[in-house]
């Protein structure tokens, strides 16, 4: 009997060590019916992830798209877009002020 606890407790932390290093998966889903709903959740964000990335962004992984962006980050991509589309607006409004003053010269 004794030697069944000694034997017992060492399976214990053996499982615990061995675990804790990595080596042994943690419970999974099958282990933990309360996860399964998560696990099945977040495994479908990760492909509407991968998707759009594929199917959008015309990347196959991360570093792809980093390259292809440059080590640009949203915020500085959108920043740059705002910069561009004020300067359309302002040059379009440059033109049709021009245009305008040329009609009413060739009027005049």
């Amino acid at each position: 009997m004794t030697l069944l606890l000694i034997l017992i407790i060492i399976a214990l932390v053996a499982y615990y060590y061995y675990r804790s290093k990595g080596l042994i998966a943690p419970n999974s889903t099958s282990d933990n019916p309360h996860l399964a709903p998560k696990f099945a959740e977040i495994q479908q964000i990760n492909q509407t992830l991968a998707s759009f990335l594929k199917h959008e962004l015309g990347g196959q992984d991360l570093k792809e798209l980093r390259t292809k962006l440059n080590g640009k980050t949203l915020d500085e991509i959108l920043e740059e877009n705002e910069t561009w589309e004020n300067q359309v607006d302002t040059l379009t409004r440059a033109k049709r002020e021009l245009e305008a003053e040329v009609v009413s010269l060739t009027n005049a």
